[in-house]
C-alpha cells in the first residue's frame, strides 16, 4: 500500500515538474471568435429559410406541405412593441387556419443574443406547420423588424 501511494505520488511530482499539463505561449496573440473557421459541428439537416414576398402567399398556400420553408420580411410594419400570447397576430397561422389546420401548440420568449420569438404548431391530418414570428432588436429609432417564418412537414 505504501508502495503505490509512493509511485502515485512520484508521478503526480513528475507530471507537475515535467509540464504535461495545459500549455501557454506567453507570445501568444489573442484570437477572436470571428477569426476561427465557420465550420460546422454536426451535419444537421436544419432548413434554411427562403425570403419570400407575401405576394407569393396564395401559391404557397395551394401546396404547404410540399413547399420549402420561407420566411417573409413584409408581413408586418416595423413597430417598437410585441404582442404576446395566444391571441397574438400571426398572419401565417391565421392564413392556415382558414385552410383547415388547428392550433396544436403555442408558444413565445426570447432567444439569448437573439429576437423574440412567438411559435405557432398548426395540423390539419396530413401536414405539421411550425410557424414563427420574430422580432428583431430595435433600430436607431426604435422600431423592431417584424418576420414570420413558415416551414410545413408531412405527418
Amino acid at each position: 500500500m505504501r508502495s503505490s501511494i509512493f509511485i502515485l505520488l512520484l508521478a503526480l511530482i513528475t507530471i507537475h515538474l515535467t509540464g504535461c499539463g495545459p500549455q501557454v505561449d506567453p507570445n501568444a496573440k489573442p484570437v477572436s471568435t470571428t477569426d476561427l473557421p465557420r465550420t460546422p459541428r454536426h451535419n444537421y439537416s436544419l432548413p434554411l429559410y427562403q425570403s419570400a414576398k407575401a405576394e407569393v402567399l396564395d401559391s404557397l398556400i395551394l401546396d404547404i406541405c410540399g413547399s420549402p420553408s420561407f420566411e417573409f420580411e413584409d408581413l408586418h410594419a416595423p413597430r417598437n412593441t410585441f404582442d404576446s400570447g395566444p391571441v397574438e397576430h400571426l398572419k401565417l397561422s391565421e392564413l392556415l387556419r382558414s385552410q383547415g389546420f388547428e392550433v396544436t401548440d403555442w408558444g413565445s420568449g426570447n432567444w439569448p443574443g437573439g429576437p423574440h420569438i412567438s411559435s405557432r404548431t398548426l395540423e390539419n391530418g396530413t401536414c405539421s406547420c411550425q410557424v414563427d414570428k420574430l422580432y428583431y432588436d430595435p433600430d436607431e429609432n426604435g422600431l423592431m423588424r417584424i418576420t414570420e417564418r413558415i416551414l410545413c412537414l408531412p405527418l
